[in-house]
């Protein structure tokens, strides 16, 4: 049976520098990184309309999705990719208009999750 390659302890990004084949390195285990799962931290996040995803955002998000039904960033890679995610553009925090169809842009869930990491990095 094939080996998986070595990689980074899912610890990396706060500093770990240990080998493992999946998961979390035996130290950040003990540590208690690995002990949380999904059913945790969805039990402890808000709920979609605590967040402000509330019905008018569900029928602007779909009337987006409907708009432009393909991710506009694979789009401009020449990729076709159907979009399942609606972005803004200028994030809420840094102004942007929640509900404004000129601030909204249609991508797929890599796309989307790209560019929050990469906004939330402060790039």
């Amino acid at each position: 049976m094939p080996v998986r390659a070595p990689r980074p302890c899912a610890n990396a990004v706060r500093g770990c520098a240990a080998l493992v084949e999946l998961g979390y390195c035996s130290v950040c285990k003990a540590a208690g990184w690995g002990a949380r799962d999904a059913s945790e931290y969805e039990s402890h996040r808000a709920s979609p309309s605590a967040r402000g995803y509330d019905r008018r955002w569900q029928r602007a998000s779909k009337a987006q999705l409907v708009r432009e039904p393909l991710c506009r960033d694979c789009a401009a890679v020449r990729l076709v990719v159907a979009a399942t995610q609606t972005d803004h553009i200028v994030p809420l925090a840094q102004g942007g208009r929640k509900y404004d169809a000129a601030n909204l842009q249609s991508l797929c869930a890599s796309c989307h999750s790209r560019k929050t990491r990469a906004e939330n990095a402060g790039e």
